[in-house]
């Protein structure tokens, strides 16, 4: 009992008239045969069944429910009219039903009457009735029992959208979970079923399947799916991926193949193993302060990406104002000499109205406030400056005195990134923010050979490192230590121009790319009312940074004991990775570079958390969790340098598949006879992984065994 009144799922006390309810029933039995789909849980109890009855309430199917004629638990559904496809339709909801409630609960579904067991409203066992509910209302039936019946194109769809569940409850797919459920939706409408499969994604057992907890309350998600449902069933939204794709996120698409009935498809021909695209993962909560985090999911909603650019681009901008606090960072207490600026390169890579300008405005403009409050100042500063200098030129020289100097402007946000503007303006002032919302012509000018000095002021200004200016109208400039935070966005075609430079082994390949942090936004489906960003997120983002600004900073940051642990952890697995000759020359020179970042943004985070001057255990984790886990997967997509981390072992299985005869071959085979040195089942299964995403090989389910691709004789195993 809740609240004194009967819950669905408490066994009803027999009562004298259950006798007559009981003989009523028996009535009926003899008139619904086959036409009443019955499911028989012996191991679940009715509080167990709400998985599958919220599905049955999403989709309007009435459903009936009761206790078992011994133990667990019965669920009906009728039908008005008997249906030749009726056994067909109970096996498939029962298939259904277990997939929902788990492999510990056996269900058997039957039409009824072909067993006889139907008991329509209290069956009787051993003298004891048993009660009936409604599923949707959770109350007992009532006599004259008058079922609601389903409709049978209804139980036919969600039968139909059981494959889709089963492939979505395989694994957590590897790359974007809004991508391949978008996949699902987009097959689901091509097969009829897309509001039934998108409940069924909806449901408690996917959201724990792929493990969405991390970045979305289940409430969340369900709207997510209602977004990307509308967008499968659109016809102007033209990125609809099929098969394929759900192959290259992990998931065994067979099932829904085979309901399609899609054809084998000729052989593609394979990419080089470089030109893998780095799965792209979600942001993870808890990174950043509250302030910033729900901000920048804000911005990510209303925008339609993840959340990752927004919160690289807030990381810029607060790294440019702690910068100009002088803030430093001492990773390793024991080389007294390293010491690292806060300031970051971050750069969005994204097409036309992917919501790159918007981000770069909205992280930018607390400190463009800031900007407008100095501006003030300087012009106070320039008229008391200007009096002096009239009092000074009317006194007598004897009576002068020092004659005034002109006051230094203050600044801190710069939208020209030319290095003589900015030197001038680091002469007097620690470090700025240059934001190019379009970095195409800063990137391009650093490979002509007349702006070499310009290049090399941008290395110094991001490392701090002493540049000595020279000028033909005011002579040389030594500037000590100059800290230049860079925020740009660029577009793909530009952006890849500039690194075919830079990450090669010309003169222009001198690391200055690898300093950049690229984020690559992959637009989410259109929505016709993205949410508006509250006004309470944008003020927590502007307190956040005026405190920055204003309070207390630390000079200097290291880290704890336990966090220097952490520390040299991660720099013995980085020193490792940069010795492996299998990986390309540009991905070593950006993991000389890992270190510093991490020491970057590691200091820069706990300031953000409000530690004083150390870094913690958790800050360290969180600095490496930020690098290891987002922001490299964005770099190799940016760079198209692939899954360069893991790469070596399917690069030497690619030459291995390359030099022999093999059309087919299993994943036992590739670890047992040691091909390309594999020798464990995860090494194998994650090279073989990587050989399908690339087109070299292909798994068939049926023959349980890798189907090589004919067509890899046509491709080199790397790029170049």
């Amino acid at each position: 009992m809740e609240g004194g009144k009967r819950v669905w799922w408490e066994n009803r006390p027999p009562k004298p008239e259950d006798l007559q309810a009981h003989l009523e029933g028996r009535r009926l039995l003899g008139l619904v045969p086959d036409k009443v789909v019955h499911l028989d849980l012996d191991r679940t109890g009715l509080k167990d069944l709400r998985p599958l009855v919220e599905v049955l309430n999403a989709l309007q199917i009435p459903a009936y429910a009761g206790p078992g004629n011994t133990r667990g638990s019965k669920v009906w559904i009728f039908l008005e009219e008997p249906q030749e496809d009726l056994e067909a339709l109970a096996r498939g909801f029962a298939r259904m039903a277990k997939l929902l409630l788990g492999e510990e609960h056996a269900v058997e579904g039957y039409p009824n009457g072909q067993h006889g067991l139907f008991l329509p409203l209290f069956g009787h066992l051993n003298g004891q009735p048993r009660p009936l509910y409604e599923a949707w209302s959770k109350s007992p039936v009532s006599l004259p029992f008058r079922p609601r019946y389903a409709s049978p194109e209804a139980i036919r769809r969600l039968v139909r959208a059981v494959p889709f569940l089963e492939v979505a409850l395989q694994r957590r797919p590897s790359g974007p979970r809004h991508e391949a459920a978008m996949t699902l939706l987009n097959l689901a409408h091509r097969a009829g079923v897309l509001e039934e499969v998108k409940v069924l994604l909806g449901t408690s057992k996917v959201y724990e399947a792929w493990e969405l907890a991390d970045t979305r309350t289940l409430e969340a998600w369900r709207e997510e799916l209602d977004r990307l449902a509308e967008a499968a069933a659109s016809e102007e939204y033209a990125h609809k991926r099929g098969i394929p794709f759900l192959k290259e996120v992990g998931l065994d698409p067979s099932p829904i193949a085979k309901l399609l009935g899609e054809e084998p498809r000729e052989w593609p021909k394979p990419k080089p193993l470089e030109e893998l695209e780095a799965p792209l993962p979600p942001w993870k909560r808890g990174l950043l302060p509250p302030a910033m985090e729900d901000l920048a999911n804000a911005l990510a909603g209303q925008l339609l990406v993840e959340p990752t650019a927004p919160a690289v681009a807030m990381l810029a901008a607060v790294s440019a104002v702690l910068a100009h606090r002088k803030l430093a960072v001492a990773p390793e207490p024991a080389n007294a000499g390293w010491e690292e600026t806060p300031v970051l390169w971050a750069v969005l890579v994204g097409p036309p109205g992917s919501g790159k300008t918007p981000i770069i405005r909205e992280a930018a403009k607390p400190l463009w406030a800031i900007e407008q409050t100095l501006a003030e100042e300087n012009r106070l500063a320039q008229e008391e400056y200007e009096q002096e200098l009239l009092e000074w030129q009317a006194a007598k020289k004897g009576e002068r005195g020092e004659k005034p100097k002109p006051p230094v402007p203050r600044r801190l946000v710069v939208g020209d990134a030319t290095p003589e503007k900015l030197a001038s303006i680091l002469e007097g002032n620690p470090a700025v923010l240059a934001v190019v919302d379009e970095l195409k012509g800063l990137l391009l000018s650093w490979r002509r050979e007349d702006r070499a000095q310009g290049r090399a002021f941008f290395l110094s200004a991001y490392h701090g490192t002493p540049f000595v200016v020279d000028r033909v109208s005011r002579g040389t400039t030594y500037l000590p230590r100059p800290q230049v935070a860079l925020l740009g966005g660029i577009q793909a075609g530009p952006w890849h121009q500039v690194v075919r430079g830079g990450l090669g082994k010309g003169e222009d390949a001198d690391g200055l790319l690898q300093r950049f942090t690229p984020v690559v936004l992959d637009p989410l489906p259109p929505v016709k009312e993205p949410p508006p960003v509250p006004e309470e997120t944008l003020w927590g983002y502007r307190d956040l940074v005026m405190r920055l600004w204003a309070e207390e900073v630390p000079t200097m940051v290291s880290p704890s004991p336990e966090a220097y642990r952490l520390w040299k952890e991660w720099r013995f697995e980085t020193l490792q990775e940069q010795r492996n000759p299998e990986l390309p020359e540009a991905w070593r020179g950006y993991l000389s570079k890992r270190m510093g970042l991490t020491a970057r943004l590691a200091g820069i985070l706990s300031v953000l958390w409000g530690e004083p001057g150390v870094i913690s255990e958790r800050t360290m984790a969180r600095a490496i969790f930020l690098v290891k886990a987002i922001l490299e997967p964005h770099a190799k997509r940016a760079w198209r340098v692939g899954e360069v981390g893991d790469i070596s072992p399917a690069i030497r299985l690619a030459k291995r598949l390359k030099e022999g005869k093999v059309e087919r071959f299993t994943r036992r085979e590739v670890y047992t006879k040691e091909w390309g040195g594999i020798t464990t089942s995860e090494e194998a299964g994650r090279a073989l992984w990587l050989l399908e995403k690339a087109g070299w090989v292909v798994y068939d389910p049926e023959a349980r065994a890798y189907l090589v691709n004919p067509r890899i004789r046509e491709v080199s195993v790397y790029a170049h």
